[in-house]
């Protein structure tokens, strides 16, 4: 699986021209839902670059998963809760879902089947709007929902070609200590790197030995 590492200032910035896509569009929406985590990257800075032209747009969260790790997807995706609830959107709302990865679709398809399900809004009413969108050309199953506004466009040709975005600004799942020093540097390798006697004198044996595993396994001195 390829790697690619995303700059957190490249995720701000393209948010930024994503808006500006969006309301030269004529679209401005009363509410961005950001589907939390990854969501909030982009959402943050459309809501400031909102904020800065004085046009006054709710900010809300989505809790949703659909993955577990790098190789691990979950068949399910969990909607845990809205904020503000969706018994609070009126049939005249234009809704902005915001992510930063769109991958098979999945995700940002229960989030709009649910808007749809749970309040009077239309269709044409609500506005996908990614940084990163992965195509896949061979034979996997997708979703027909689309994202309306996207940055960077990956096309992925077979399996082996599977693309991992890594987001700089806060991730750490799926990296070795080799990658961690590479792409956050040695101080930040230095801080996750931790004293294995501590852990094993305050926390159980059984999360003891959890993190002890998963330290070695990558690549950190214990």
């Amino acid at each position: 699986m390829e790697k690619i590492f995303i700059k957190a200032e490249d995720v701000r910035n393209d948010s930024f021209k994503l808006t500006k896509q969006l309301i030269e569009a004529g679209f401005i929406p009363t509410i961005i839902y950001a589907s939390m985590r990854g969501g909030s990257n982009v959402a943050n800075p459309m809501s400031e670059y909102f904020k800065y032209l004085g046009i006054k747009v709710r900010y809300g969260t989505v809790i949703v998963s659909s993955y577990n790790n790098v190789y691990e997807r979950n068949k399910v995706v969990n909607i845990e809760g809205w904020a503000p609830p969706l018994s609070s959107i009126k049939p005249n709302e234009k809704i902005v879902i915001a992510e930063d990865m769109f991958d098979t679709g999945n995700t940002i398809s229960a989030i709009v089947n649910k808007i749809l399900i749970k309040t009077k809004v239309k269709r044409d009413q609500i506005r996908i709007v990614v940084r990163d969108y992965k195509v896949y050309t061979y034979n996997q199953d997708e979703t027909k929902i689309k994202p309306d506004f996207y940055a960077v466009k990956y096309i992925i040709n077979s399996p082996p070609k599977k693309v991992w975005t890594h987001y700089n600004s806060h991730e750490l799942v799926g990296l070795n200590k080799e990658e961690i020093i590479k792409h956050y540097g040695l101080d930040v390798a230095k801080s996750i790197e931790l004293d294995i006697s501590k852990i094993k004198k305050n926390c159980d044996k059984e999360k003891y030995e959890k993190i002890k595993l998963r330290l070695l396994e990558q690549g950190f001195d214990v």
